[in-house]
C-alpha cells in the first residue's frame, strides 16, 4: 500500500505570508500606492470585505497544510473557515465587480463547484458515511478486494495492520488471513 501524498509544509508559509499581507493590505496597515499607466485591477482600492475575506481564506489553508496530521475537530473547523471564506470572497467578487454576462458566468462556476463541495461534505457529516473515501472500507472487504485483483501480499498487510489496529477483532482477521492463505496455495506444490 502506498502512502499518501501530502504538500510540502514549506508550503503553508507561502500561503500564510500571501494571506497575511493581503489582509494587511486590505486594512490598510501596508500602504497600497497605484502606479500610473498599470493596468487597472478588479476594485479601484484593495480596502474592500472580499480581498479580506480572500486573505484569511489563504491564511485557514496554512494550518492545514502546516499539520497534516491534526484532530478531525480542528481539521474541520478550521477547513469550514477556509471554504466559507472563500465563497464568501468569491461572491463578493461576482456581486461587487463589474462584469458582463460571459464574465459572471465564468466567475460563478467556481461559486457553484464550491458550493456544491461544502453540501456534500455537510450531508457526509450529517449521515455520517463518506462514500468516495477508499479508506472506509472495512479491512475485510478492502482485503477480498485486493485478493480477487490478485495482490495477496497487500492483502495479508491490510489484515495485519486491521489487527494492530483494531485488537477486539484480532480473532476475525486471523480467521480470515488464515483462509485466504489456505486457497493461495497450490495442489502439487
Amino acid at each position: 500500500m502506498s502512502r499518501r501524498r501530502r504538500m510540502p509544509r514549506w508550503l503553508s508559509l507561502v500561503f500564510l505570508g500571501l494571506g497575511l499581507f493581503i489582509v494587511l493590505l486590505s486594512l490598510d496597515v501596508v500602504h497600497h500606492v497605484p502606479r500610473p499607466g498599470r493596468a487597472r485591477s478588479v476594485f479601484a482600492t484593495p480596502h474592500h470585505w472580499s480581498v479580506t475575506a480572500f486573505g484569511l481564506a489563504l491564511m485557514a489553508i496554512a494550518p492545514l497544510i502546516a499539520f497534516p496530521r491534526m484532530p478531525e475537530r480542528w481539521r474541520l473547523v478550521v477547513g469550514a473557515i477556509a471554504s466559507l471564506t472563500f465563497l464568501a470572497a468569491m461572491a463578493g467578487f461576482l456581486v461587487a465587480v463589474p462584469l458582463g454576462p460571459a464574465g459572471r458566468v465564468l466567475l460563478a462556476i467556481p461559486v457553484a463547484i464550491g458550493g456544491i463541495g461544502v453540501f456534500v461534505r455537510i450531508r457526509q457529516l450529517w449521515t455520517g458515511r463518506i462514500p468516495f473515501d477508499p479508506d472506509a472500507l472495512d479491512p475485510l472487504e478492502k482485503a477480498s478486494i485486493l485478493r480477487t485483483h490478485g495482490r495477496p501480499e497487500q492483502a495479508d498487510e491490510v489484515l495485519l495492520r486491521a489487527m494492530r489496529n483494531e485488537p477486539h477483532r484480532a480473532p476475525e482477521f486471523q480467521r480470515a488471513l488464515d483462509a485466504m492463505r489456505r486457497r493461495r496455495v497450490t495442489p502439487g506444490a
